[in-house]
């Protein structure tokens, strides 16, 4: 019996809605039907399965949870070995009623459809293993002569590493099945080789045919030229119209941003990046095998994706809402439910790289090929290095190419640099006046947009750190779209580098985020992993600062729902985003030379026990970052400048430490915020100096009883 009554106390129901069905069905067998397309339990379901992990200590993939689901609602056999089945009798009356009359409200608005989805419901099981053994010979055709992964070992640094690695990103894009990895190593380049690889992957081509941006195109040329004609700070000229014009002929794509994957010792990074192309082919749904789809959505920028629309599929929900798929989770999650062990990732090579930093110890290659690819795949390395002693590695063949082999063929300036280059030239900064300032002996503060400011401050800067905004992370932190947001970075950057005086460097916080970057479309279809690091990068050395180092912070544990995924299959694992960037710029300044190690850094913790921020601030950041520049900061000649003050802990750090500093915030809150933190925390400081005075004298006082004044009785 699937459920826990009598099913007497339904039988009216059941039978009013036998009435429009055309074939003969059980009482038992509708009611797991009519709770399966309504789900009408699965709140109650999903509780029962959880607690089930726990009590078991177990965690169970997405398959798993579908078969635990269907096992209790009578719709499949108890399948996970090794565990006792769960208890069944949790569906009551009233989730029964529910059932029914949804699935009679589902009727009333489209009778064939949910009459078609009940009767397809009743064969689904028999059908499926036809239709995986259909869908892998679709996937065996769509990807016919293609690798299904890239690896591309780049040598150290020579006069052609960036144009060579272009080269064969240019000539195996084509040999790369969509929606499949390029993963690039580089072992000891520098970070302008990684910065300038990873810009060129997601820019290097244009697609004119995307009709959701067409629809769009002259909209995003006005949002980008009105915004920049509002900037006081920028000359809009007819040459910047152009370049955005040019920007936006089409869409810029080749790769999106996954991964930037740190070995501890900082000499191996891993870049992961995704190949999107727009494909319109239109592909059969996987549970009903018919290709009466419509395809209006787009999951990801130039990722289509399809909504079934046979009446008779076994996927349509409740209201005839047909399934809706695209390629690249149809192919994970056919190959899941072929169950090839070659495809179920190592859990020590799980373990080892958790998080974005690994030991430098383990094997990335043996990680490469189990997170990135599946079993059956082609898998081509690209590498000077010693030829592998193997063409075939976890059921994948690998063929291997000679990295020098490749000609370099000269590439065009990509439309994204064009654009900055243009916008960078017309930036004439204007002076203002702060709203606030406070100006101490050690210290001043000012409260205003420093990119105005700071020119007309009279510190002189005798270096610069600071944790920028991160674009669209914060509420204090909005801009229309990443582009503007560039814009005004370069333009707070440039205010900087003027001020700066020659030979002195500026420490850059930032971190890669995951975020709508709204430039070809305003939509969760251009959510993905942003890679501010290396725009900061491309932008800054556009305005004359020269990159000379990038210290890598562990931020330690971090919470995360990245890796939370149970599916311990190629694809889904995503290590945990744990490290940010301090780039180091200098303008005019000698090299500088730091420890070739990733620093570990504790973060700052802003809530306490009882769920309250104490600092008042939603991203300060730990003062140990601030000490990272006092080494290359003249104590005695000048001040060390923050733009982007926050909550004031690079005027606190600086006090503590005896350095001279200014900071300028924009936001009047956060302004007070920080000089109410900054009092706070010098007169803490003062106290205890104070504290530490009175305990000298006291020591150095003459002791009555060791004195020869001293008589006794």
């Amino acid at each position: 019996m699937l459920i826990s009554i009598n099913m007497e106390t339904c039988k009216k129901q059941l039978n009013d809605l036998k009435k429009n069905l055309d074939f003969v069905i059980s009482d038992e067998k509708l009611i797991s039907l009519a709770l399966d397309i309504s789900r009408a339990a699965d709140k109650k379901i999903t509780i029962h399965i959880n607690d089930f992990k726990l009590k078991y200590n177990i965690k169970l993939s997405a398959l798993q949870k579908n078969n635990v689901r269907d096992y209790i609602l009578g719709l499949d056999d108890w399948k996970i070995d090794g565990i006792l089945p769960i208890d069944k009798k949790i569906i009551d009356k009233n989730d029964v009623l529910l059932a029914i009359n949804l699935l009679e409200v589902g009727i009333k608005r489209n009778q064939a459809k949910v009459i078609g989805t009940i009767k397809s419901r009743l064969n689904k099981k028999d059908n499926e293993k036809e239709n995986i053994s259909n869908y892998l010979k679709i996937i065996e055709e769509y990807e016919k002569n293609k690798n299904q992964l890239l690896i591309i070992k780049v040598e150290p640094d020579e006069k052609n590493t960036i144009e060579r690695v272009r080269s064969i990103i240019d000539q195996e894009y084509a040999n790369l099945a969509n929606y499949h990895y390029l993963t690039i190593i580089f072992e000891n380049n520098s970070w302008q080789t990684i910065s300038e690889i990873a810009i060129y992957c997601e820019f290097f081509k244009q697609e004119m045919n995307f009709r959701v941006f067409n629809k769009k195109r002259i909209e995003k040329i006005n949002e980008l030229s009105e915004f920049i004609k509002n900037n006081k700070n920028i000359k809009h000229t007819k040459e910047i119209t152009n370049k955005i014009e040019d920007f936006f002929n089409g869409v810029s794509y080749g790769f999106q941003f996954n991964d930037l994957i740190i070995s501890d010792t900082d000499s191996t990074k891993i870049l992961v990046m995704q190949k999107i192309e727009l494909d319109e082919t239109i592909l059969p749904c996987p549970d009903c095998m018919q290709k009466n789809v419509r395809g209006n959505s787009y999951p990801s920028l130039l990722q289509r994706s399809f909504e079934c629309q046979n009446p008779s599929c076994p996927s349509r929900s409740k209201i005839g809402r047909g399934k809706r798929f695209d390629y690249f989770n149809v192919k994970r999650n056919t190959y899941l439910k072929i169950k090839d062990t070659n495809n179920l990732i190592n859990a020590d090579l799980l373990k080892a790289f958790r998080r974005d930093i690994f030991s430098n110890k383990n094997d990335y290659f043996d990680m490469l090929i189990q997170f990135f690819s599946w079993s059956g795949d082609k898998v081509k390395y690209i590498s000077d290095s010693k030829k592998l002693d193997t063409k075939q590695k976890h059921n994948r063949k690998i063929e291997f190419c000679r990295y020098s082999n490749y000609k370099i063929i000269k590439n065009n300036n990509l439309f994204l640099k064009s654009l900055f280059s243009e916008i960078i030239k017309n930036i004439n900064i204007k002076i203002e006046n702060p709203n606030t300032k406070i100006i101490e002996n050690n210290f001043s503060i000012y409260e205003g947009n420093s990119s105005n400011i700071l020119a007309g401050i009279k510190e002189k800067i005798s270096g610069a750190i600071t944790s920028p905004p991160y674009y669209n992370a914060r509420e204090y932190s909005q801009w229309p779209t990443m582009l503007c947001y560039l814009v005004d970075m370069a333009v707070n950057a440039k205010a900087v580098l003027e001020k700066m005086e020659s030979g002195t460097y500026y420490f850059y916080n930032i971190g890669d985020i995951v975020g709508q970057d709204n430039v070809f479309v305003s939509s969760h279809m251009s959510n993905r992993r942003l890679m501010l690091g290396f725009y900061t990068i491309m932008i800054f050395e556009m305005l004359g600062y020269e990159l000379l180092e990038n210290i890598i912070w562990d931020k330690g544990q971090v919470q995360s729902k990245r890796n939370s995924t149970e599916n311990i299959f190629p694809s889904y694992i995503k290590p945990i985003n744990c490290y940010e960037h301090v780039l180091i710029f200098g303008k005019n300044a000698s090299k500088v030379k730091i420890s070739k190690k990733v620093f570990m850094i504790d973060t700052v913790r802003k809530i306490n026990s009882k769920g309250e921020n104490m600092l008042g601030h939603t991203a300060p950041y730990p003062e140990q970052l601030v000490k990272l520049i006092f080494p290359y900061v003249n104590k005695d000649n000048g001040y060390l400048l923050d733009p982007y003050l926050g909550s004031g802990t690079t005027i606190i750090a600086g006090y503590k430490n005896g350095y001279k500093t200014v900071g300028i915030e924009y936001n009047e809150s956060y302004f007070k915020l920080a000089q109410k933190r900054i009092e706070s925390s010098i007169s803490f400081q003062q106290n205890i100096f104070s504290e530490q005075k009175e305990e000298q004298a006291e020591d150095s006082s003459p002791d009555p009883s060791s004195s020869a004044c001293d008589i006794r009785i």
